[in-house]
């Protein structure tokens, strides 16, 4: 992609460690995103973005960044022009609790969105969302734990191949995990009151790799349809909702 006389290599390149989503370099991402949703060159489109649900905050600057933008740029040689017309922010988490059936969301429930850097916690009883929160430290943190262990040994592994080596079996990542969601689920436990009562939800890809881990911790273990981009389609329920189709 070139965006403003800059090359970017897309889906390759190292980890993005900023936690702060307005202050990442995402808008090549977010146009690349949209340009192979759809299939002209031309678009004019709405934006429903998830931000982490302690991190609300930073709505304004990413309206700000890209409410009534135009973006032109070239993807593989092909000139592209995007019109972002409308934006709305929604907590990550939150946009799941959608993705489930009618008669589920009137239930108690807790939904953990296990993403890369954050776990997003949304608390929902008789329909309504009462409370949500973000925990720091999400796949990538795990990552980074895994990879200290591995080269206290003697290793020289980055985060890339740590992952690499996670996929072929070559580390064995069961007691990383198992202590990695202890300690994520105590931190949940300490903000929600009588959390065992509540039915819980995983969502984001981070839930299906923890998924032994959590089941070990929670006994019982539901996944949202389509964890792995439950956000994705919430937000689309909402966008369709708040603008129409």
């Amino acid at each position: 992609m070139e965006l403003e006389n800059k090359f970017y290599r897309m889906e390759s390149g190292d980890f993005e460690n900023e936690f702060n989503k307005a202050k990442k370099n995402f808008i090549p991402n977010l146009l690349y995103a949209i340009s192979k949703s759809c299939d002209v060159d031309n678009i004019e489109t709405d934006l429903v973005l998830g931000v982490p649900a302690s991190n609300l905050g930073i709505s304004e600057e990413l309206k700000e960044k890209l409410l009534n933008k135009s973006f032109n740029f070239n993807l593989f040689e092909v000139t592209k022009n995007i019109k972002i017309n409308k934006v709305a922010t929604v907590a990550e988490g939150l946009s799941s609790f959608y993705t489930l059936p009618k008669e589920e969301r009137a239930k108690d429930l807790v939904i953990l969105d296990i993403g890369g850097r954050t776990w997003n916690i949304c608390v929902s009883s008789g329909g309504k969302c009462i409370m949500k929160f973000t925990v720091p430290g999400g796949m990538i943190d795990l990552y980074s734990e895994i990879q200290e262990d591995y080269n206290k040994l003697g290793n020289n592994a980055d985060v890339e191949e740590i992952i690499r080596l996670i996929k072929n079996d070559t580390i064995d990542t069961s007691k990383a995990k198992e202590r990695f969601v202890k300690d994520k689920l105590n931190k949940v436990r300490l903000k929600v009151p009588n959390f065992s009562t509540y039915k819980i939800w995983g969502a984001g890809g981070g839930s299906l790799d923890l998924q032994d881990a959590l089941r070990e911790n929670l006994g019982n273990l539901n996944f949202v349809p389509d964890p792995l981009f439950s956000n994705v389609k919430g937000n689309k329920l909402i966008a369709e909702a708040k603008w129409g189709k």
